[in-house]
This record gives structure tokens, sequence and C-alpha cells, in this order.
């Protein structure tokens, strides 16, 4: 199971992981850069995280394996399957914009009006809000937590164990 940008594996999959536990070995890592997970590499590209990904499962005696990821887990499971095709079995990729072509990233972008990074890498409680709103069904959900929790969490955790993997989304070209 691959999370998504921003976040948590603990919590992406909370809801996923009891079931699926129940029929299947599950291995749920942090992407590089996310967590407490780094590297010496100046290598930052959905590529390289398929690779460290498809070498990790292998050294500890994983073969042939399925993957299901969320998000941006989504750019590095597709990449995992085109690296490895005699490993992966199945990929299930959910909310990733993996078949946008450049035209419609492009109008999304118009529309939302503001600078992917000032989305993904919230600085200030109203920008957390619209990431939040941008990537669940139900809106609204944080309208009701105060802007000091916000900034706590922003500042206690989000953005501090993010910036370094900002270099992925360069090189997707979502960032400039």
């Amino acid at each position: 199971m691959i999370h998504g940008y921003g976040g948590n594996p603990l919590w992406q999959f909370v809801y996923q992981v009891g079931p699926l536990s129940r029929r299947f070995n599950l291995y749920i890592p942090d992407l590089l850069f996310f967590g407490k997970s780094h590297s010496k590499s100046p290598f930052r590209s959905e590529f390289f995280q398929a690779k460290c990904l498809s070498d990790g499962l292998k050294r500890i005696g994983v073969d042939r394996f399925s993957v299901y990821a969320i998000s941006y887990g989504g750019f590095v499971a597709y990449r995992m399957a085109e690296i490895r095709p005699d490993a992966v079995e199945k990929v299930a990729i959910v909310s990733s914009g993996l078949s946008y072509t450049d035209e419609q990233r492009d109008q999304q972008l118009r529309t939302i009006g503001r600078h992917p990074s000032e989305i993904l890498v919230p600085k200030k409680p109203d920008d957390l809000r619209l990431l939040v709103n941008l990537s669940t069904f139900k809106q609204g959900t944080l309208n009701w937590v105060p802007d000091f929790l916000l900034r706590q969490f922003i500042t206690g955790g989000l953005v501090r164990d993010h910036n370094e993997s900002r270099g992925y989304f360069l090189v997707l070209g979502w960032l400039s």
C-alpha cells in the first residue's frame, strides 16, 4: 500500500488495513522523505521511489506482489509496474491524476486559481483547508477547526517533513 503526498500511511489506510490484512500480507512503508525516511541520493522522482520500494520488497524476500496506491502513490505504483512487470501482479490506483493530459491539468490549476505549491505545502490555515477541500468528497471538513490548531499542524510536521519531498513535484512539472 502506497500513500499519497502529504499523507501518513497510518491514517490514509486506517479503514483498509483491518479488512485487507485478513486475506493479504500488507507492507505499508513511508515513501522517501515522508515520516522519518530519507536518502542521500540526489534523485527525486516517482521512478526513484518505485525503484526503492521494489528493491526494498525484494530485499525482504517479496518477489511477487500487488500494489494498492492513492494519490501521488499512484504515480509510484504505476512506475513500479513499469520497471518490474515480472514482480507486480495487480495494481489498484485510487484518486490519482495519472491520466490527466497537460491541458486538463492546466485547466484544473486555472480553476483553482492558486499555485500548486501554495496548496500542497500549505503555510496558512486557509491553504490547508483548501487542500483538504480539494482532496475530499465532503467539503468543509476543516471549517470548524480553529486556526491555531491548523497552524500547529502545519508547523509541527506537515510542512517540515515535506519540504524536501517538494522535489518530486518539480520532476512531475506540478511545481516550479
